[in-house]
């Protein structure tokens, strides 16, 4: 059997040619050129990352070998952190208290006045103390000569002794006394000499004080200025160590390839030994590394008095891997791009259905079933104004109540039977409701993914139909310009559609594969494992064609949303991604970019405004007398809503509510005000006064009808919705779904 050459190669020391990031992902593409000899070898490629999709891992070459096997593993790394990362090691601190006295030391200050002065110091204090010493002798002497002279007995002395005594008292006295007036007088100068001295000198020292104390602020501020370098390079230490550390594993991927090299023909017709030839073989290895990612960002500046708007396009992207990966070329893809939802979206409205139902007692008729819709009934986490919709009871429940209260007062026997007929119909209404309301929990994840795979997919939020007079009424407030190819097509929806996503090269050609764009970044980069993401700018671009609508679906929420509506003028596809939008200069906050393909439109909801005040009357009904032969009841249902533009610039609006859509024929409907709403596409201009503004109404689909409005600054406007509902005699009116 023949030998098997065995070699290994650390993924560290393999240069990486390429790697692309994809939303989740990254696929990287290292380098292996190496000897083999002839015959079988394997070569064992250690530290990839460990969470290496191992089914991804492939090998393809060049060279005169053949592979014959690979394996793939995951393995206990035999490196030590300290051995790899020896820079990191973390240096002590010093003795910084040594190095300061060293400094002091070394500080050079010219203190020869201050030497001669404490040198004359010094004269004269010994000049004074030799002085003050004379005086003291001379006293000590005359003391003396007066003890001695009181000690002399008058009557035993010899009168010539004492004579001579005297003498040399008188003698004595004169020599001392001179010698101690001399020494009061030196005393006296050297007093004075010596206080001067010692004036000048502190002067001199306090000179002298201050000069050094100087010249040791720069070495104490070099001092400082070493100690806090050597503390920051200390915690730059501790942060790479762990930052380091922290994508350090404990195990690491493995991949083991085998190989029979082959000898040439002319070494074998010239007799080579086998044993001494190499070959030299090249090799791609590519595999899928999970965690590396890149994610759109934007930043959209929108300027409404030019009615324009700034977008730059960033891609944020991190390697939170364990690797490395050397002055490689960095691709970014769209595929397997991944998109969360809306923040905040418009509210819409939802077909409003009504039926009717047969009740024992035609005069116990009630219309407070259907004041309400359901989207005003049910919870609303959205609604700011809590005191209209949060205690709102359940309408239905407190409608049926009402039926079967006045059915017992009437008729007692039929009570029971028409109560267990509401009853089943209200069990057999909310089993129905639950199972809706599952379905569209089951398929809501879905409904993203699908839009985004497929272009073609039907946007899951209703939209309205594209209709002649929309255009028109927009035309004629002065909205926008409706001649631009796809303005009619999101005109008045409120919703975005999930366009593919696709991205372009800067500085180079676009690779799309299908639904994939790449996008490769200039220039070399060193990606190493860090929690930091890095930013690079892809296109910075102004776009034209801006439109600010405010949008109010009072029933919902009382409140103003602001939507900018802008033409995609790059060259760019965006990539649905967050976006800090600023207004006028003023940051509002982050939202959600949704994707748009260049030359297409897009929308973007700005918020509440506060400057627009809404307020949402309850709603009323008021029954008709429709005479004794009659078999009908009728009532007149009335909800009005009040627009107030405190801005200085006047705005466009488009206000949203709808009449009840009937479920069969035995009722009628019909809207009183606004006059001439007879039918979908039915639309009526607003009796407005010229200073306030203009509009129009419009009859859309499913019952909702939509007030497009131009209010002037500081002006309000008052929308009122009345519709008029006629049943059999002998039927009650309640919402069907």
């Amino acid at each position: 059997m023949a030998d098997l050459h065995e070699s290994e190669i650390q993924i560290s020391n393999l240069p990486t040619k390429s790697v692309i990031l994809t939303p989740k992902r990254a696929t990287i593409t290292r380098e292996i050129r190496t000897t083999i000899h002839p015959g079988q070898n394997a070569i064992t490629i250690i530290g990839l990352d460990p969470k290496v999709d191992l089914d991804s891992v492939q090998i393809d070459g060049s060279g005169p070998a053949t592979i014959t096997d690979m394996q793939t593993e995951v393995v206990s790394r035999r490196e030590k952190f300290d051995d790899v990362y020896p820079e990191l090691t973390v240096e002590g601190e010093s003795d910084l208290d040594q190095d300061m006295a060293a400094d002091e030391e070394g500080v050079d200050i010219d203190d020869s006045e201050l030497r001669a002065i404490r040198k004359e110091e010094q004269g004269l204090s010994t000049s004074l103390a030799k002085a003050q010493d004379d005086k003291s002798a001379s006293l000590f002497v005359l003391q003396f000569l007066v003890g001695y002279g009181k000690s002399i007995e008058a009557t035993n002395s010899d009168p010539g002794k004492l004579d001579d005594f005297l003498q040399m008292y008188l003698r004595q006295r004169k020599t001392e006394g001179d010698r101690a007036r001399d020494t009061d007088v030196k005393i006296a100068d050297g007093e004075k000499a010596l206080e001067r001295v010692k004036r000048k000198r502190e002067r001199l020292e306090s000179a002298h004080t201050k000069a050094k104390e100087a010249a040791l602020k720069e070495v104490r501020q070099l001092r400082d200025k070493r100690v806090k370098e050597r503390q920051e390079r200390w915690a730059q230490q501790h942060r790479d160590r762990n930052e380091k550390k922290q994508f350090w594993t404990d195990r690491v991927g493995q991949v083991k390839v085998y190989l029979d090299g082959h000898v040439s023909a002319a070494s074998v017709a010239e007799d080579v030994p086998d044993s001494g030839q190499l070959i030299e073989v090249t090799m791609d290895l590519t595999y899928i590394v999970p965690g590396p990612n890149w994610v759109p960002r934007y930043n959209l500046k929108i300027n409404t008095p030019a009615s324009t708007a700034s977008l730059i396009y960033n891609a944020d992207f991190q390697n939170n891997s364990s690797e490395t990966w050397k002055d490689v070329r960095i691709t970014l893809s769209t595929s397997h791009a991944a998109f969360s939802g809306l923040d905040e979206p418009i509210p819409i409205l939802q077909p409003w259905h009504v039926t009717t139902c047969s009740i024992p007692d035609p005069k116990s008729i009630s219309w407070q079933n259907v004041l309400r819709s359901p989207a005003e009934i049910k919870p609303n986490p959205m609604a700011s104004n809590t005191g209209i919709y949060a205690a709102a009871p359940d309408a239905q429940a407190r409608a049926r109540a009402q039926i079967l209260a006045n059915a017992r007062s009437v008729q007692e026997s039929s009570t029971h039977q028409f109560a267990q007929q509401l009853q089943q119909h209200q069990l057999a209404q909310q089993m129905q409701q639950q199972t809706q309301a599952q379905a569209q929990q089951a398929m809501a994840p879905q409904a993203p993914i699908a839009a985004a795979m497929f272009s073609h997919a039907p946007n899951p939020a209703p939209r309205e139909p594209r209709s002649s007079w929309v255009p028109s009424a927009r035309r004629a407030l002065g909205w926008g310009n409706n001649s631009e190819q796809g303005e009619s097509d999101n005109s008045d929806s409120d919703t975005e559609t999930i366009s593919s996503p696709s991205l372009e090269r800067q500085d180079s050609v676009a690779q799309n594969y299908g639904l994939t764009t790449t996008y490769e970044l200039s220039g070399l980069r060193t990606l190493a494992p860090s929690s930091s993401h890095r930013r690079h700018l892809i296109a910075q671009s102004t776009l034209q064609s801006l439109t600010l609508t405010h949008v109010i679906v009072p029933k919902i929420r009382a409140a103003a949303f602001l939507r900018a509506r802008a033409r995609n003028t790059s060259s760019v596809n965006i990539l649905r991604g967050k976006t800090g939008i600023s207004v006028d200069g003023n940051f509002l906050g982050t939202s959600t970019l949704p994707n748009c393909a260049p030359n297409d439109f897009f929308s973007i909801s700005l918020g509440v405004d506060p400057n627009v005040l809404v307020t949402y009357a309850k709603p009323t009904v008021r029954k008709l007398s429709t005479g004794y032969i009659s078999k009908e009841k009728a009532a007149v249902f009335r909800r009005s809503c009040w627009v107030k533009n405190t801005k200085s610039t006047s705005i466009d609006m488009i206000v949203s509510d709808q009449i009840p859509l009937k479920d069969n024929e035995q009722m009628r409907i019909q809207v009183l005000e606004p006059k001439g709403l007879e039918k979908e596409g039915s639309e009526m201009d607003m009796a407005l006064e010229k200073d306030r503004g203009k509009g129009k109404a419009v009859m859309m689909r499913n019952g909702e009808v939509k007030w497009f409005v131009r209010l002037e600054p500081g002006k309000d406007v008052r929308l009122v919705l009345e519709y008029q509902t006629k049943v059999p005699d002998g039927n009650a009116v309640i919402t069907a779904n």
